[in-house]
């Protein structure tokens, strides 16, 4: 399963296409008169002076912003949820800006009815060409898309990308972790999931995963090499309502032994309970064989299936 598919993704690319349909839109006529020819942007930028380099300059540097925003933000090369948001907002501020170009141009056009405007002079007839309003069309569509994909689930990335193959995201598991490594069980907290009971000789077998969401206790079986995302996103395996909680969380997997898990740079990181109760923050990605988790306030048991 590849958690990175579909809207998400489609979001960003309906936005890079805009950003370039707007740039192709600086070669098509921005500007007609009668008895006279129709001139690009391209070719009024080639002959402005004063004033108009601010018009041209949000335009331009609007649609460059907004493309480079929202195609890395479509290629998934962010690491976590801070360099995702910075991308959606140079997004997001690209296209604001290129709509600000826009309004100036038909505002400044208005003004012009016999003069000299971006170097040409005029007698009558002046109007705003086709290119004007395709580019304004392209930044409305860009700008809507970035804005929601800001305000929907799915905008941070969490470490392999859009494009990124699930089943090659955690080829290679680093050493285990040694600032702590609590394997065995505290008491929970009423109402929470505890631990098993018996032996945990279950070698290969699967994992479990238990957790109380809104007030309602939930299990999974986990096969072994199974990636389980966990977070507020739809795309998740574990679907949190907490508002502590990032969109994509933490990743976590069953090898079979025991349990690789990986912050996915939360906003609040997620936190291992050791065996004292004590709660520290899980740094880059550790191995345990069994214990709890604190994904923002929900607390998730990782324990042997079999046992």
């Amino acid at each position: 399963m590849n958690p990175y598919a579909g809207t998400s993704r489609a979001r960003p690319l309906i936005g890079l296409g805009a950003a370039v349909v707007l740039i192709i839109s600086f070669f098509l006529p921005w500007l007609t008169w009668s008895g006279l020819v129709s001139v690009s942007l391209v070719t009024i930028a080639s002959v402005s002076s004063g004033q108009g380099w601010l018009t041209l300059s949000l335009l331009i540097g609007g649609a460059i912003l907004a493309a480079v925003g929202s195609g890395f933000r479509a290629a998934g090369s962010t690491t976590s949820n801070t360099a995702s948001r910075r991308l959606v907002v140079c997004w997001i501020t690209g296209f604001g800006l290129s709509l600000g170009g826009c309004a100036l141009y038909l505002i400044d056009l208005s003004s012009y009815t016999s003069a000299s405007y971006y170097g040409y002079s005029y007698s009558t007839g002046i109007g705003a060409g086709f290119g004007v309003w395709l580019g304004i069309a392209a930044t409305v569509i860009g700008l809507i898309v970035g804005l929601v994909d800001m305000a929907a689930p799915g905008y941070a990335v969490g470490g392999t990308g859009y494009g990124a193959s699930a089943a090659n995201s955690w080829s290679a598991p680093p050493a285990p972790y040694q600032p702590q490594a609590p394997t065995s069980w505290q008491s929970p907290a009423p109402g929470q999931p505890g631990p098993p009971s018996g032996a945990w000789n279950t070698a290969g077998a699967g994992g479990r995963i238990s957790y109380v969401e809104g007030g309602r206790p939930s299990s999974l079986v986990v096969n072994v090499g199974e990636q389980v995302m966990v977070g507020r996103d739809v795309d998740a395996r574990i679907r949190l309502s907490d508002p502590r909680a990032s969109r994509r969380h933490a990743l976590v997997v069953w090898s079979g032994t025991g349990w690789s898990v990986r912050d996915l740079g939360a906003t609040n990181p997620t936190r291992l309970l050791g065996a004292s109760g004590t709660a520290q923050p899980v740094v880059g990605e550790i191995r345990i064989a069994s214990g709890q988790l604190l994904i923002g306030d929900v607390l998730v048991t990782l324990f042997p299936a079999g046992s």
